[in-house]
């Protein structure tokens, strides 16, 4: 009976629970008109072994950090108000992550996608709306004419 509790204590332990998207304070979700939500172009595929996973997690969003506290665990979908808003990605695997701060100016109703690109040794990191145009930017990069930019290069689009 022990080595049946110690079997099913690690498989739990390996799988970790899926953290629920996070929804900011003030949404009523039943109202999908009424805020974005904002998910990642891949989610995970190993249930069983998490390190495999090639993960995209939002861990802040407008500088407070989401998820359970003292745990790894991300959210991999954000429900936000229309706005300015600021939010930390991790792209993460094998034990190798990068992270990027993104700016968006989000409209209700109107829902974005996080998209990347790997490269020999970097991953890009960009937001797309659902019918595929590049929006936001960077955190702090703006275009010489002060306003956020609109070109993919400017804000990690390849």
């Amino acid at each position: 009976m022990l080595r049946l509790s110690i079997i099913v204590l690690c498989f739990g332990l390996l799988t970790a629970c899926a953290v629920p998207p996070h929804i900011q304070e003030g949404i009523n979700i039943s109202e999908s008109s009424s805020y974005s939500k904002i998910i990642s172009d891949i989610s995970a595929d190993h249930s069983t072994i998490k390190g495999r996973n090639n993960t995209i997690t939002f861990n802040t969003l407008n500088g407070n950090k989401l998820g359970p506290p003292f745990s790894g665990s991300r959210p991999t979908e954000i429900n936000i108000l229309p706005g300015s808003h600021t939010f930390e990605v991790q792209y993460y695997y094998w034990g190798s992550y990068a992270r990027v701060c993104l700016e968006l100016e989000s409209k209700a109703g109107v829902n974005y996608i996080v998209r990347h690109q790997l490269g020999d040794y970097s991953v890009a990191m960009w937001l797309e709306t659902m019918q595929g145009e590049v929006v936001g930017n960077l955190c702090g990069f703006k275009s010489k004419s002060g306003k956020p930019s609109d070109s993919p290069e400017s804000n990690g689009a390849p």
